[in-house]
């Protein structure tokens, strides 16, 4: 064997193992996931509004919704967030594929302020800001704003447009 022959040898790749992907896939997952709730707030909704015990309430599965952490890089959260409401708040919490790093959080009605909103003049949703975490902003489509105040019994309401601008 020449010494080209041999050096082409030592750099060939090892082949692929199942057993490596089966370690490093869940291991990445978790990391991924983690680091997606740090970015978009999750995590501190989580740490401030932690959900003690099992949500009391209707719960809506597969819903959607945006968390504002950081500017110009929200984190999407499509179809994959249980949304809970009863008289006194509202729980978020995600599928359990998507939950390391994701806890479950309640905010109380009397610390939730939501405002309607609309994206290219079509598009209405309601970005909530909780009082203990305002640097923060969770984006929900209208239609699920509207279902939020119908389950607070009247407690609570966002702000629509038409009452902003007066």
């Amino acid at each position: 064997m020449g010494e080209r022959e041999r050096l082409v040898g030592m750099i060939e790749p090892e082949p692929f193992s199942p057993l490596l992907a089966a370690i490093l896939f869940p291991i990445g997952w978790f990391l991924i996931m983690h680091w997606i709730s740090i970015l978009g707030g999750w995590r501190r909704f989580a740490e401030v509004y932690a959900s003690e015990s099992e949500f009391a309430g209707t719960k809506k599965y597969f819903q959607s919704a945006l968390l504002h952490h950081i500017p110009l890089l929200p984190a999407s959260y499509s179809n994959m967030i249980s949304i809970g409401a009863n008289q006194s708040g509202v729980y978020f919490g995600v599928l359990i594929l998507f939950r390391p790093g994701h806890e479950p959080f309640f905010i109380p009605f009397e610390e939730l302020e939501g405002q309607e909103r609309r994206f290219l003049f079509v598009f209405r949703y309601v970005t909530l800001r909780a009082q203990r975490t305002p640097e923060v902003a969770i984006s929900v489509n209208q239609k699920l704003g509207i279902w939020l105040e119908e389950q607070s019994q009247g407690d609570w309401s966002f702000q629509r447009r038409s009452e902003m601008s007066q």
